[in-house]
């Protein structure tokens, strides 16, 4: 039995080594961002993750410290991110933080709020590599207030 589970973890490892050598890894496409983080400051009363689940804009997956270099980059879109930033306030509101606001954003780099498609010539970022668009970190600070809280029904 030991014998097998042994066997079977060296394929694993052999497939996941061949993968990642064969070149396969994704790519940010040449003129997009490629969302690679997605940050949220000021989450201390809810889920993040259910949050987190509760927008578009995605980062990529990853599993603790590694990331799939076969999943594809998803790119920035500056209109989604705006509808984000209202779905936020309205997620919030329907589990009874009605105070609840995103305080303020940030988009790194900046460029990407000027236009979400990277320029062929004179990029404002450092691309990922040779006919590679930019990385994009978003980092979204929330003021969740106080939830309102049902004492008596009448």
């Amino acid at each position: 039995m030991e014998r097998r589970r042994n066997w079977l973890q060296g394929v694993v490892v052999a497939c996941v080594a061949a993968a990642t050598a064969s070149g396969c890894a994704a790519t940010i496409p040449q003129t997009r961002y490629g969302i690679d983080e997605v940050q949220f400051e000021g989450v201390d009363k809810v889920d993040e993750s259910e949050l987190r689940d509760a927008i578009v804009t995605q980062e990529r997956p990853s599993f603790l410290f590694w990331r799939w270099p076969w999943t594809d980059w998803p790119v920035y879109d500056d209109a989604t991110f705006q509808r984000d930033l209202l779905r936020i306030t309205r997620w919030y509101r329907a589990r009874g933080y009605y105070d609840a606001k995103v305080v303020n954003y940030r988009v790194v780099p900046r460029a990407a709020r000027e236009s979400d498609q990277v320029p062929d010539q004179g990029a404002k970022c450092e691309r990922d590599g040779p006919g590679e668009g930019c990385r994009l970190e978003v980092r979204i600070r929330v003021d969740e207030g106080e939830p309102v809280l049902v004492r008596h029904i009448t």
